[in-house]
């Protein structure tokens, strides 16, 4: 599928190559206090990542990263 602009450029050839990826990680670059982490989430679209912190901090015992979720 071949996607074209009003004066007929063409600016894609494949429109789902564009595709939208996430994940849940421990952010252990900057730690808190108490030996805590931040919880982040990693957005990437067109190879371009935005990073949104979720306010979660936690320490390495409780983030399970094979599961991307968090134990109390």
């Amino acid at each position: 599928m071949q996607v074209f602009h009003k004066n007929c450029k063409r600016l894609a050839t494949n429109p789902t190559a564009m595709s939208i990826t996430y994940k849940l990680f421990l952010d252990e670059r900057t730690p808190k206090g108490n030996n805590k982490y931040a919880l982040k989430l990693r957005i990437t679209f067109n190879r371009k990542h935005k990073f949104v912190p979720l306010n979660v901090e936690l320490t390495k015992d409780e983030w399970n990263p094979l599961e991307a979720a968090y134990t109390y």
